[in-house]
This record gives structure tokens, C-alpha cells and sequence, in this order.
């Protein structure tokens, strides 16, 4: 037999497990026992240092995980696949892992991979489910994986390229067949610093990003996994356009909406006409009512012979307990059906959490599944996913432009009806989802003034704002006070889409929490970098995004987009324009190259202009001072801020340099350089500039 690859990374640089390995000659010989080997083993991680022990206990977790009932099986079901005739004949499910990991690591990998994506799947977190409509067959050997890598990595604008492998996963018929597609490419440089032969090096260096794909062509159905919720959608977007040939515009099945309001009627449910026969029975057994807000609740659960409209209304009296109450948070559903390839028949269950959340979508039964939607469908409980029609997108733009420089991650229903929309559509496509009802609200009364109401929802669509107890107060729409939480992802989206007739290529990223970059975009003849930023207007978060693009590579002068009108006209070396600028707040939908080119250049002329000489203040600790050819400077700190002040007042007012006694020594120091400390290189003769003895002045 060969002699086994090295295990546990690369730091068991001499392969000392196969010292403690039997080979396959010694089992059959017997010359080496269970206590041998236990002998050995201790022995070499007895002679390991111990940051290599933590390498070795992480690795024994991998192997003894996999060894497990449902890893070990899907295991030999995948060797079996690939004709591995070794593995099988291992005595044991933990020897079956552990020699799989020294002698087929490829398949170790493709079997933990396959386990992550059921475990996202289960937790519906780094996981998105897009469905293309329709089955979509579709063979391992149909997938050219050097020509996908190939136009992933030109799209991705990767240098280095991406590795691609297709892996057949293992099913109980083919129905469940499932293609798993595995993405590895470069991600950003990094670095680090290691000691190397007692010298300090830094060590530069790209990690690998893995992206998996779980496509099943009898559903037509494209799973992906990953960190970055941006990234799951463009890669399945390539794979769907590349090797399905497919528009994907993005219906993505956790996007489902649930309209839970026929439950507050009766809690009965009928067998549609044409499910009769197939499904034997269908009926809630659990129920939970909000009483005004998430913190209360009342919940009734029963066993499925029960009849819990009946139980409710003996118990709650005509149901008033459900109509009266905030909403509904929670459903459970047992469904008795007869399968297609059985005469018995079987149940299962599933529940719905709010409106957006359904556990149908990580059933991994695709009869199952299909018959859970489609009686949801048959009710008029579920509203599938739909993407903002263009007479509707149009009608959305300037409320998508104010979500998205909204400080906060929820908005009040009304400050949607505010901007002329209502929450349908905009729930409908993903952007916003209803997240719960206001506790209380700041209300002015004639009779109490300025004070905190509780809110109280009454009946459908209504709700009571209350001064006091046993206070009553007016009626709003229950709407106006119904919180819905921001989806900032998709707002990015939709705001990108109005730069579709601009130039752009590379891929979005998300820099810091308000700042995105987003590739580079073509203006005039030049490619310049490109960004999407909010919070500018607040002077802590601008000196957050400014020291954040300082960071960035790339010093050529490039577009920071907002989607409503900033006071900051400058970040980093670059200017700052408004989308709703150039959409003319709304009227438009798309932005006119021609139009950017000439607000860009405008921008760099006015950056070039002697006059563009300002000093931003965000209070009294916190500054910008913008000087012409020069990049903004931030100045922080009450006595550095007082300084630059004098010498900006000084610039303006025409006086000439500024003396350091006059304003020096009020602020504790005898030169700038013990007042700015280690940032006085950053300025010296760049911002600030010595005029003569102990004079100063702005380099202008």
C-alpha cells in the first residue's frame, strides 16, 4: 500500500500518524492490537507541543463527528458512488472516518460540506433557497466545472480564478436527487505577522472563500450557503445563468410572505376539491396570539384528533381573545396524506413563525414540501415572493431611498404611508417584513400634553392609544403603528439596479456597516471606485467611513453614492453624490450616464476650486477640514478642533497666519506638534504651515 498522505494539517510535517496507523497487512496479520496502537497514539501526542495538541484535538473532532450514524452512512453511500471499495471493508464507523480522511480527503470534505449545508438548511441561517418555478433536469457530467470556474472568476474580476467540483449527493429515490456544486476562490488580502527564525515578517496572503450550491433538478430548486447573504444570491444567479441558462430575478423561497389574518375568523380548515383523496385530514394543533406585542402572549396547543376552533371557543368565548389581540406569532399544522408510492398513509407537521418564517422550507421530503405550499396556496395564507413591478418599483423609489438612509433598522407603518406606499408591495418583494406593534408612543394632548401613550390594538385594523389606565385615547390605524424592520441587503439591491445603464464591474462588499463598496463604474473615459454609503451627516460615523475608505487601495478620486442629500461633499479622496440627485428624487428610474459624468466632474472642479475652503464641524470635538487639491482631513479632539478653527476663521476673515500665543498656549501647548501629537506628520506643510515664528495658517 502506498504510504498514507500526511494528516492534521501541515504541522505533522513528518506524517507521524502513520507510524500509529496499522496497515492493511498488519490487520490481516494481526500483528499489531488495539492496545498497541492506544500505546502509540498517547506516546506521539505526548511528544507534541501544546498549540499542535489543539490541531490534533481539532482534527479528532472532525473524524469522530463523521463517524456518526447519519455521517457514516451518507459516507459509505458516497464512496459507494465513486466505486472506493476500501472504505466499506474498515471494521468500524470510526475506523471508516478516520481512513477516509488519511487516504480519500477529498471525499471527507465533500461529505462535511454536505452535513453543513443540511445544518444551515435545519437553521435557516447563512442560507437562502431560490426556486426557478419549474424542474430544471440537470446531470453532474452536463456541468462543465473549468467553464463555470472561468466565468465566475471573470464576473468576480478574480485573478487568481475559481475552483469549481460537482459532487453527486446520495438520495433514496430520484426525486431527492441533488447536484452539491462547491465554489472556492480568493478572498481579500490579508495579513499577519508570524516569527520565522526569530525574525518579525509580515505575511501576506489571500483566504479562501467557499460558497455551496445545492441544486436539485427535480424541484428545480437552487440552495446556497454562505457568509454573505450578497454573495449566496450572486452565485447562484452565475450558476443559474451559466449552466441552467435560467434569468434568475430573484424569488428566493425564504422571501415567502404567510397572510395569517382568515385565522381570526376560524380556526378550521377545509380540504381543497382537488387534494381530496390525498390529504385525509388537516388541522392546527397549536396557536399563539400576541396580546399588543411579542412579550405577551396566549397560546393554545392540542393533539390533531382535537378541534381547536371548538376548544378556542369554549375557552376564549367566540374567539373575542384572537380578534381583539395584536396578531397572530406562531401556527402549528398536522397534515394526514397518503404518498404517491404507498398505500398507507402518514402525517407530519410544520409550523409558521410571523410572516415570514415557515419550517416547510427546510423539510427535506419534496412530496412533503410541495404538499405543505401547496395547500398554504389553496388557503390564500401564503404570498409567494414577487419582485417590485416597474410601475410599482417606480411609484417605491423615494421611499427605498429614505429606508435607506433611515438611522434606524425599524420604521412605523407611518412613515411609509408618509411617502405614498403602502407596505404590501414592498413586504411582498422582501424589502421590509412586520416585525410587531409599538409598545408605547410620544403623544401631544390637550388634556395630559407631551406623554408616553400605550397602544392597544382593538379590532381589525384599528388600534387605541391610551394616556393612562382606564384612560381612553384616539383610534389610529393599527398600521401607522406597526413596526416593520429595514432588509438592507435588498434595499442595496434595488438602489444598484438604478445604475443599470452606468458602466460597473466587480462585485459589491460590504466594508463596514454603512459602507458598501461596489466595484468600480465607467465615467467618461475612466474607471473609477465606487461606494455606497449612509450616516454621513453624523459627524462619529462619518470619521468611521472616512478612516474606512482611507483603508481601501485604490487613492484615484472616485463616486461615494447616498441615497438622500448629504452635507459631507467629500470622504476619503472622494466625492459625494446623491442617487436622489441624479433620479430626480424619484421621477426617475434609472440613471443617465451623462448626467454622472457631469455632476462627477462638477464635484472634481469644485474640489480644485481656491474658494472650496471649509472646515465642517460636528460639535465641538469633531471636524472636517476640506483644503483644495487635498483629500478631507478629520481633526478630533476639542483642543486640536479649536485650533484648526482659528487658523480656518483666520483663512476666511483675510487676517493672515495666527499667532501661537493667541491661541496655542489657551489650549495647554507651545506648538501644533505637542497639541496634534502623533498626527502632526500627517499635517505638517500638507494642511498646516508654519508662516514664520510662531505663525500658522492653512495650506492655501
Amino acid at each position: 500500500m502506498d504510504a498514507p498522505p500526511r494528516l492534521l494539517g501541515e504541522f505533522l510535517f513528518s506524517g507521524a500518524l502513520a507510524r500509529i496507523v496499522p496497515r492493511d497487512r498488519d490487520l490481516q496479520t494481526g500483528e499489531i492490537d488495539d492496545e498497541t496502537l492506544q500505546r502509540n497514539l498517547i506516546d506521539l501526542l505526548q511528544s507534541l507541543s501544546r498549540d499542535r495538541v489543539a490541531h490534533v484535538e481539532a482534527e479528532a473532532r472532525r473524524i469522530t463527528s463523521l463517524a456518526e450514524d447519519v455521517p457514516a452512512e451518507l459516507m459509505t453511500k458516497m464512496a459507494e458512488a465513486r466505486a472506493i471499495d476500501d472504505l466499506p471493508r474498515q471494521r468500524d464507523a470510526l475506523a471508516r472516518s478516520l481512513w477516509c480522511r488519511l487516504h480519500r480527503p477529498k471525499l471527507f470534505g465533500h461529505v462535511e460540506r454536505a452535513l453543513q449545508v443540511d445544518h444551515f438548511r435545519d437553521r435557516k441561517r447563512l442560507f437562502t433557497a431560490y426556486d426557478l418555478g419549474r424542474p430544471a433536469p440537470l446531470a453532474a457530467d452536463a456541468i462543465d466545472a473549468e467553464r463555470l470556474g472561468e466565468e465566475m472568476a471573470a464576473r468576480l474580476q478574480h485573478d487568481e480564478g475559481c475552483k469549481v467540483e460537482v459532487v453527486e449527493l446520495p438520495a433514496i429515490d430520484e426525486a431527492r436527487e441533488a447536484l452539491m456544486v462547491v465554489i472556492t476562490s480568493a478572498g481579500d488580502f490579508s495579513s499577519q505577522k508570524a516569527v520565522e527564525n526569530r525574525e518579525l515578517r509580515t505575511f501576506y496572503y489571500r483566504p479562501p472563500n467557499e460558497v455551496v450550491l445545492v441544486y436539485s433538478p427535480r424541484q428545480g430548486l437552487i440552495e446556497a450557503c454562505a457568509r454573505d447573504g450578497s454573495i449566496r444570491r450572486l452565485f447562484s444567479d452565475i450558476f443559474a445563468d451559466v449552466v441552467l441558462g435560467v434569468d434568475l430575478t430573484g424569488k428566493p423561497l425564504s422571501r415567502k410572505t404567510f397572510d395569517l389574518s382568515r385565522f381570526r375568523r376560524s380556526l378550521g380548515l377545509e380540504i381543497p376539491p382537488d387534494q381530496a383523496g390525498v390529504v385525509l385530514h388537516a388541522r392546527l394543533t397549536e396557536i399563539q396570539v400576541t396580546l399588543g406585542t411579542w412579550t405577551r402572549r396566549l397560546a393554545l396547543k392540542v393533539t390533531p384528533e382535537d378541534d381547536i376552533h371548538d376548544i378556542a371557543t369554549k375557552t376564549f368565548g367566540a374567539l373575542s381573545a384572537i380578534r381583539n389581540a395584536g396578531f397572530i406569532a406562531a401556527l402549528e399544522f398536522n397534515i394526514r396524506y397518503l404518498p404517491r408510492a404507498s398505500d398507507r398513509a402518514q402525517s407530519f407537521s410544520f409550523r409558521i413563525f410571523g410572516r415570514n418564517s415557515c419550517t416547510l422550507q427546510g423539510e427535506r421530503d419534496p412530496e412533503r414540501r410541495e404538499l405543505g405550499f401547496r395547500l398554504l396556496e389553496r388557503w390564500g395564507i401564503m404570498e409567494t415572493y414577487e419582485d417590485l413591478s416597474a410601475s410599482e418599483f417606480r411609484r417605491a423609489l423615494p421611499l427605498i431611498l429614505a429606508l435607506h438612509d433611515h438611522p434606524d433598522e425599524e420604521v412605523p407603518g407611518s412613515f411609509i404611508s408618509d411617502h405614498g406606499c403602502t407596505p404590501d408591495a414592498l413586504e411582498r418583494a422582501g424589502l421590509i417584513s412586520r416585525v410587531g406593534v409599538f409598545d408605547v408612543v410620544l403623544l401631544d394632548d390637550e388634556l395630559f400634553g407631551d406623554h408616553r401613550a400605550a397602544v392597544t390594538p382593538v379590532r381589525d385594523g384599528d388600534a387605541v392609544l391610551e394616556p393612562g389606565e382606564d384612560l381612553g385615547g384616539p383610534d389610529v390605524a393599527r398600521e401607522d403603528v406597526t413596526r416593520f424592520k429595514i432588509n438592507r441587503p435588498l434595499i442595496v439591491e434595488k438602489l444598484l439596479e438604478t445604475l443599470g445603464d452606468v458602466p460597473r464591474r466587480g462585485r459589491a462588499q460590504a466594508i463596514e456597516k454603512r459602507l458598501a463598496h461596489v466595484g468600480e463604474i465607467e465615467i467618461g473615459d475612466r474607471w473609477v471606485p465606487c461606494y455606497l454609503a449612509r450616516g454621513l451627516d453624523d459627524g462619529r460615523l462619518y470619521n468611521r467611513i472616512n478612516r474606512a475608505i482611507r483603508q481601501e487601495t485604490s487613492a484615484t478620486t472616485g463616486v461615494v453614492f447616498t441615497a438622500l442629500p448629504s452635507a459631507a461633499d467629500f470622504v476619503g479622496p472622494h466625492v459625494v453624490i446623491a442617487l436622489s440627485a441624479l433620479l430626480a428624487d424619484g421621477a426617475a428610474e434609472r440613471i443617465l450616464p451623462l448626467d454622472l459624468q457631469v455632476r462627477f466632474a462638477a464635484a472634481r472642479a469644485g474640489a480644485e476650486a481656491g474658494s472650496l475652503v471649509q472646515f465642517r464641524m460636528s460639535g465641538p470635538s469633531s471636524g472636517v477640514l476640506i483644503l483644495p487639491g487635498r483629500p478631507p482631513k478629520t481633526i478630533s479632539g476639542q483642543e486640536r478642533v479649536s485650533f484648526v478653527k482659528a487658523l480656518f476663521d483666520a483663512h476666511q476673515a483675510g487676517v493672515g497666519p495666527v499667532h501661537g500665543q493667541d491661541v496655542l498656549r489657551n489650549l495647554g501647548s507651545n506648538h501644533p506638534s505637542q497639541l496634534f501629537r502623533t498626527k502632526w506628520p500627517e499635517l505638517s506643510d500638507i494642511y498646516i504651515r508654519s508662516a514664520g515664528t510662531n505663525l500658522w495658517e492653512l495650506c492655501v
